[in-house]
């Protein structure tokens, strides 16, 4: 029974969220295929509930689910510490420190 318990311990670990894999793969600051002719189209946000990157005008129908704005700095997508803190522990994560705001 121990052992077991071990186990099952050590697969909770592993498990990680969906929307957190979605955030390491989908592509961002690229143009949103739905407001293609709009200023301002590029998918900086990610939708949690969904797993898929949005634009700002895609906002409005992702109202009610839980969103995260992706920043660019030096060619790396990054969020802000303070955000992601609020969805998972991060105290074994790498940050950086940009303008007086610490990013991941």
């Amino acid at each position: 029974m121990q052992r077991s318990f071990g186990v099952l311990q050590h697969q909770q670990a592993m498990w990680k969220p969906a929307w957190l894999e979605a955030l390491s793969t989908e592509k961002f600051f690229v143009a949103c295929s739905f407001h293609e002719h709009a200023k301002k189209n590029e998918k900086n946000i990610c939708c949690l509930d969904c797993c898929t990157s949005i634009c700002p005008h895609c906002v409005s129908t992702h109202r009610v689910h839980r969103l995260l704005q992706v920043r660019r700095y030096v060619y790396h997508d990054v969020v802000r510490l303070e955000d992601l803190e609020k969805l998972i522990d991060c105290s074994g994560v790498q940050v950086i420190c940009i303008v007086y705001t610490v990013c991941v």
